[in-house]
């Protein structure tokens, strides 16, 4: 018995029943990928923001109040400058005779353009680098030891100071603000640190106030 071919109209008919499966498929694919692209970007975005507040957390803890200084930059936010008694080969807080700071070092931590065309507009630019500045004053602090040497010489200006080569804490954010006392009467002592990054046009943020030991 000789079998019968497909017609015209059915072959139209199952072709488009495969478009539109073809289709859905492509829809789902697609934005199966973008959702995973934007959970990957936002956990990204996290674990950036998390590094650069652990860091910052970390160190403030060993600083004093009063040896913290901020400046604040109309593009690239706050610049924050503290004194560091802390030696970084043992991680020890190092303390003179007389049981006041053995300051070692300023520190400097602040935000820098990647440069190149990937961020034409600095303000807006997603893709800063959070840097850490070390800098040996080679200076003790002890009027005991020298009398010509005060705190407040070995304080330098951090816009000075600030270098592209700094290592880079963390990558990829957008906001730096520090803010000393923001509430003076209620909290003399606190520093107030906001981290934002940008993932996907929506902005997420971190913060964190700490209180830093008054060390004499």
């Amino acid at each position: 018995m000789k079998r019968r071919g497909y017609t015209l109209l059915e072959l139209s008919l199952a072709s488009s029943l495969v478009a539109v499966v073809l289709l859905v498929a492509s829809l789902l694919l697609f934005y199966g990928m973008r959702s995973w692209r934007r959970l990957d970007q936002s956990q990204e975005a996290g674990f950036q923001l998390s590094k650069a507040c652990r860091n910052l957390r970390e160190e403030l803890r060993h600083a004093s109040f009063n040896e913290c200084q901020v400046e604040q930059r109309a593009e690239l936010g706050s610049v924050l400058s503290f004194l560091s008694a802390v030696d970084e080969p043992s991680g020890e807080l190092l303390f003179q005779p007389d049981g006041s700071p053995f300051w070692q070092r300023n520190v400097l931590y602040y935000l820098a353009s990647p440069g190149g065309d990937s961020c034409r507009d600095v303000v807006d630019c997603p893709h800063k680098r959070l840097l850490r500045l070390s800098l040996d004053t080679g200076k003790r602090t002890s009027p005991d030891t020298d009398p010509s040497v005060t705190e407040e010489d070995l304080l330098t200006n951090p816009l000075e100071s600030l270098r592209g080569d700094a290592p880079a804490i963390a990558i990829n954010l957008k906001f730096l603000n520090v803010q000393l006392a923001p509430d003076p009467i209620a909290f003399p002592d606190e520093v107030k640190v906001e981290v934002r990054a940008e993932n996907a046009s929506k902005m997420v943020q971190m913060q964190f106030s700490i209180f830093p030991r008054n060390l004499q």
